[in-house]
């Protein structure tokens, strides 16, 4: 079973929207000084709720399979968007889905 998730990277630390956002919010780490640089000093009530829900998502489709939303079908491409009020809608980022699409990235050489 595959799950899709986004969140939408609403971050209000010094570095705003950016990559990893999610790191802190998925090991419940809000209170590290790496939290503090990506979703700001103090956690709002709204950061902590999706920190719960994304962590209790991970446990659950870890130990069943099913993370607590439709599994992703190319035919829907439903993607749960990670809010203060989630919700599983189609993939929300269908232009920049397409721009990819036939371009698979090459593997890295690592030797």
């Amino acid at each position: 079973m595959t799950s899709r998730s986004r969140s939408t990277g609403r971050g209000r630390g010094a570095l705003g929207a950016c990559h990893s956002l999610d790191v802190p919010l998925a090991f419940g780490t809000l209170d590290s000084p790496v939290a503090a640089q990506l979703i700001g000093d103090e956690p709002t009530p709204e950061a902590v709720a999706l920190s719960h829900e994304l962590r209790e998502a991970w446990i659950r489709f870890v130990t069943t399979g099913d993370a607590g939303w439709a599994a992703y079908r190319p035919d829907q491409r439903l993607t749960r968007v990670l809010d203060a009020e989630s919700q599983t809608l189609p993939y929300p980022e269908q232009a920049s889905r397409r721009i990819w699409e036939g371009h698979p990235p090459a593997p890295f050489d690592l030797s």
